[in-house]
């Protein structure tokens, strides 16, 4: 299986490609793939493929609107979101994203063929803060219902009320987490997502404790199982099986500090 992770490397942001089958790995600067506007990003916030086209979503901590990059054809635009942690493409010239510096959903129109932005609307708001305080972390339709991961109320100080919430009906799922991160719904209509901050990985009915905090996951179908991105002071990614069982750990560069975002890159040709 090839994975794609967006990284944060102690010498800039990085896209890191990565063999499961033989734990090889290459790393991909940003500002070596000829994409404009990136100089100052500090990380890659969310990766993602739709129709062989390779989306990225760039932040920094000094300018907090967004940028979407499209990584296969080199081009990119800022966005009114702030802080994006989560994309959702539907069609060719359309996304909704997660602007978790605004406790807000935004829908993305742009023009499919030269990738410019067209609109950028209000979509959902969880509060009418605008700010972030409960912080989403992470989005996804399942049976065209919105599931979301969220820090909680007043996060910063108080981590323990992180849960995952259905937002039509506002329908608490999953309580008790820390910092939930990288929440999916697996091939089998499983719920698995990250609880970071209490160091498991909740999949479906299992509760797996791991070595790190873990921040992103994806469902390896083939081999029955998941591969974790564990952020540590060796960082790592896990294959956990269908039943909660920790098989294989690949570590990557020693310099690479955090994954933000994995994706599935094995049927999208060339891409970068």
């Amino acid at each position: 299986m090839k994975l794609l992770l967006g990284i944060q490397k102690k010498a800039g942001c990085c896209l890191v490609q990565v063999n499961t089958d033989n734990g090889g790995s290459m790393i991909m600067p940003l500002d070596s793939l000829g994409v404009g506007g990136i100089a100052s990003i500090d990380k890659i916030d969310f990766v993602c493929g739709f129709e062989n086209e390779l989306i990225a979503v760039a932040n920094n901590d000094v300018d907090p609107y967004s940028r979407i990059i499209f990584v296969t054809s080199r081009k990119s635009f800022v966005t009114e979101a702030k802080f994006i942690t989560s994309v959702i493409p539907i069609m060719k010239n359309k996304m909704y994203v997660v602007s978790s510096g605004t406790d807000s959903i935004r829908s993305i129109t742009y023009n499919s063929e030269t990738k410019k932005l067209e609109n950028d609307t209000l979509h959902y708001a969880l509060t009418n803060s605008k700010t972030d305080y409960n912080y989403i972390s992470g989005l996804v339709i399942h049976n065209s219902r919105w599931y979301a991961s969220i820090y909680g109320p007043n996060w910063r100080n108080d981590s323990s009320n992180g849960c995952i919430v259905e937002l039509s009906n506002q329908r608490i799922v999953r309580s008790n987490c820390k910092f939930p991160n990288g929440i999916i719904f697996d091939s089998r209509g499983k719920l698995c997502f990250c609880d970071s901050g209490n160091k498991k990985v909740i999949l479906g009915n299992y509760n797996v404790k791991v070595d790190g905090n873990p921040n992103c996951l994806i469902d390896d179908i083939q081999n029955k199982g998941y591969w974790v991105a564990i952020n540590n002071h060796k960082f790592h990614i896990d294959f956990i099986s269908y039943d909660g069982i920790i098989g294989k750990q690949i570590y990557l560069d020693k310099d690479v500090s955090k994954c933000y975002s994995i994706v599935n890159i094995e049927n999208m040709g060339k891409i970068v």
